[in-house]
């Protein structure tokens, strides 16, 4: 019996279909996927919270009018450089220069019942009335606004900030917003009477405390985490801005504390210059 042959093809052609193929997928997944990427935008928020990346609102790219986009992107999953895995949510509030954190379920009684916590957004600016505080479900993805009380006669929650920071102790969920200013307040020439450190706790949706800016928190643009180790604040960069005149990008070398059990702030020193 002859026995059957096949076609030889070389190894050069095959490696061409291989290559071929790939680059079709790889061109499919690129369209799909780049059909929800972020539209260009600056002064968003964002926010990580179980390795999804979240940013929402900002400045549309050449013209000076705020988008209501929210988007979300996986951290867990490997993804081509070229077609990274973004989600295109509910839009939210139509702004910019504002703050967002995550709240988990855990702390949210004040904010709802969702089993899966909540993406919350913090001020921003135009000013937003009702909506200067407003939550993303993550279970039901819904955005609503949010009533914030004070726990005290003496506390006023803000009309309008924008330009601040915040973020969230993992231990009890209270959410410290830091610097910013009120562009209501345009009389103001120190900034120190217009921000303040706010302390709002979700889970009874009350502002426990604000106290009064300081030289290390009377800024705009600066960036805020919390130290589990250390149990307080860090702030890295922003600055001194109040009225344009007064845009002074603040040394990065520079790393501040705030203790929320002393109520202090003090400087952590200048960071080592690489060698």
């Amino acid at each position: 019996m002859t026995p059957t042959t096949r076609p030889f093809l070389p190894p050069s052609f095959s490696l061409l279909l291989f290559l071929l193929f790939i680059t079709l997928s790889l061109n499919l997944n690129t369209q799909s996927v780049y059909a929800q990427s972020p539209t260009l935008r600056r002064r968003s928020a964002y926010t990580l919270y179980n390795n999804q990346f979240y940013i929402q609102g900002g400045i549309l790219s050449g013209v000076n009018t705020g988008s209501n986009e929210f988007n979300s992107l996986n951290l867990a999953a490997a993804w081509p450089t070229i077609a990274a895995p973004w989600t295109t949510l509910p839009a939210g509030k139509q702004g910019w220069h504002h703050a967002m954190v995550a709240i988990e379920p855990k702390f949210s009684a004040g904010i709802g019942s969702g089993t899966q916590g909540y993406i919350l957004s913090i001020g921003g600016t135009p000013a937003v009335g009702q909506g200067f505080w407003s939550a993303f479900d993550i279970q039901t993805k819904q955005w609503k606004n949010v009533s914030v009380e004070a726990a005290d006669i003496s506390l006023v929650p803000y009309v309008e900030l924008q330009g601040h920071t915040a973020t969230v102790d993992p231990t009890t969920g209270l959410v410290y917003v830091i610097g910013g200013y009120d562009g209501l307040n345009s009389n103001a020439l120190l900034p120190e009477v217009t921000n303040l450190l706010t302390v709002y706790d979700p889970n009874t949706g009350k502002l426990l405390s604000q106290e009064r800016a300081t030289t290390d928190n009377s800024l705009t643009g600066a960036n805020a985490i919390w130290s589990t180790e250390r149990g307080t604040v860090m702030l890295l960069g922003g600055s001194r801005a109040v009225v344009t005149v007064s845009v002074v990008g603040l040394d990065m070398s520079i790393l501040t504390e705030y203790s929320p059990s002393k109520k202090t702030w003090t400087s952590m020193g200048r960071f080592p210059k690489p060698v």
